[in-house]
């Protein structure tokens, strides 16, 4: 199980992409585009690039359509949950929704 200590950046569509920190250290990639879910783990974003030449995820599955780029937490957490511990309270949203947006 992947456990995130820190999230360095999260958020947009077409792709939604998430950077963390794992509790040993290393870097996580989450990206959902094209109706492809995927995340690698790596020591760091250069690492990745230069070595993951042939394979450049972990994990990789099918679960929306070919025009879908939108993170919804229902759609996106059923699939990640069993690798991923993820900070409480934290949604994975594109467009994340405010308490107090209409303020």
């Amino acid at each position: 199980m992947i456990k995130i200590s820190k999230i360095i950046s999260c958020g947009g569509a077409y792709p939604y992409q998430l950077e963390a920190e794992t509790d040993d250290g290393k870097w996580l990639y989450i990206r959902y585009r094209n109706g492809m879910l995927r995340y690698v783990v790596d020591e760091n974003f250069t690492q990745w690039m230069e070595s993951r030449k042939d394979s450049w995820y972990d994990y990789s599955e099918k679960i929306g359509d070919d025009f879908d780029g939108i993170a919804e937490h229902e759609k996106i957490y059923p699939f990640l949950k069993k690798h991923i511990d993820f900070p409480k309270g934290f949604k994975i949203e594109s467009y994340p929704h405010l308490e107090n947006e209409h303020e």
